[in-house]
């Protein structure tokens, strides 16, 4: 087709579904509308995800599924329109625009995923009850700079963090161990020691605050039961909820674990039932953690999260 007549509403059509509202836009030549379409779509993804998605239950995703569809078709549609007064232009050559398109979308993906914020779910309780089976939550891959952990494949030619800050007492971070990536709060720091003595943290040799909340419906699925919920305070102000679902359990008495130096102690919140530095891990090397855990934005089981949104640490 030559490039002086408009592009057909078939092919706008399909390549504004097939693709997005951007590739449409390109294809029909509105290349500044173009630019514009994605800095808006792009946007509005992280400012949706950092306001948060109403949560809903997998078992009713026909609803957004249907609703995506009807938006897709929508702008669809208002593209083919726009596409009769306008004209091609270099750039929207059948054979050049989606590769080209591909290759960008591709790439900036990979800058925001590896660089910005970095999607992530849930998929067990060793967080409960600040993270709970379902959450799915966006973590700053620039908090504590980037390591060759921060991008796929790990493709960073380097084991020391680059324009790095070291994490804080209570902060929520996600840390790589023997290629699996593990979520746990920051305990520990190096230098010191950590240990759990009839299920009260002591850090330096002394207890943390530790107050009784009530209880906490536990469990997955239908079948929940009440255990304990407590609030744990650590030395630098720093607190939040913990569950203590038994006493005497294997993780309440411990020896005095040594944090050696550019390591950090890692626990989570669910105490009884946490894989962490209590466990096997161990202190995790300051390069193993790439990523700070900073806002929940859907959980898949439906699951209200309004009250846990926020996951940075706020002091009492």
């Amino acid at each position: 087709m030559s490039l002086s007549t408009p592009r057909g509403p078939v092919s706008t059509f399909l390549i504004s579904i097939l693709g997005d509202p951007v590739a449409g836009l390109l294809w029909i030549g509105r290349g500044r509308l173009a630019v514009l379409a994605a800095i808006i779509l792009y946007g509005a993804v992280i400012a949706v995800c950092y306001v948060g998605i109403p949560p809903f239950s997998l078992k009713g995703l026909p609803s957004p599924i249907f609703l995506n569809i009807i938006v897709k078709v929508a702008l669809a549609v208002g593209i083919c329109i726009l596409a009769i007064k306008s004209i091609p232009k270099w750039y929207s050559r059948g054979y050049s625009l989606m590769p080209v398109y591909i290759v960008c979308s591709l790439l900036v993906a990979f800058v925001v995923r590896s660089f910005i914020l970095q999607p992530f779910d849930i998929p067990s309780s060793n967080m409960a009850p600040t993270l709970v089976v379902g959450d799915h939550f966006l973590a700053s891959k620039s908090a504590y700079g980037y390591s060759r952990y921060s991008v796929p494949l790990e493709l960073l030619p380097i084991e020391r963090s680059v324009l790095s800050k070291t994490p804080e007492r209570g902060d929520i971070v996600v840390f790589r161990t023997n290629d699996v990536d593990y979520i746990a709060r920051v305990i520990g720091l190096p230098g010191e020691t950590v240990q759990m003595v009839d299920g009260v943290l002591h850090i330096n040799g002394k207890p943390v605050k530790l107050e009784k909340m009530g209880t906490y419906p536990y469990g997955e699925g239908g079948t929940k039961r009440p255990v304990p919920l407590e609030r744990e305070t650590l030395p630098n102000g720093i607190s939040y909820a913990i569950l203590n679902m038994m006493d005497g359990g294997l993780g309440d008495n411990t020896k005095v674990y040594d944090i050696p130096a550019g390591h950090y102690f890692m626990m989570g919140d669910n105490r009884d039932n946490s894989a962490d530095s209590r466990f096997g891990l161990g202190p995790v090397p300051f390069e193993n953690i790439f990523a700070k855990a900073v806002r929940i934005f859907w959980n898949s089981e439906g699951i209200s999260y309004s009250e846990r949104q926020s996951l940075v640490p706020v002091k009492e």
